[in-house]
């Protein structure tokens, strides 16, 4: 899931840098979340404590999910508007393009 709302809400331009800082906070709170849950399971002698704060972290991170804006792409990217030509020498648009290369109508 990471990687798709990655590309979805950030682009490709950033991708690599926003990845790798998601990767690094990811890593350092899979090495220190079981040693957290040992240590509080040591002093309380249950694992509830524990369950209830990472379904909380769950819940805040769904919720911070649900706040991010629209995707900012059309749906279908065939019903996206067609860039607007420049002069005679513009490219056709690239649904067009495709099409032409294999050989069927648009």
């Amino acid at each position: 899931m990471a990687t798709y709302f990655h590309t979805r809400f950030f682009g490709l331009r950033a991708f690599t840098t926003v990845y790798g800082v998601q990767q690094a906070l990811t890593d350092v709170a899979f090495g220190l979340a079981p040693v957290a849950v040992g240590f509080v399971y040591d002093r309380t002698g249950s694992y509830n404590i524990p369950l209830f704060a990472i379904v909380g972290a769950a819940l805040v991170s769904a919720i911070i999910y649900a706040m991010l804006g629209p995707y900012r792409y059309a749906a279908n990217l065939g019903a996206a508007p067609a860039p607007a030509e420049t002069g005679p020498a513009a490219s056709p648009a690239p649904t067009a393009a495709l099409a032409a290369q294999h050989g069927s109508r648009p």
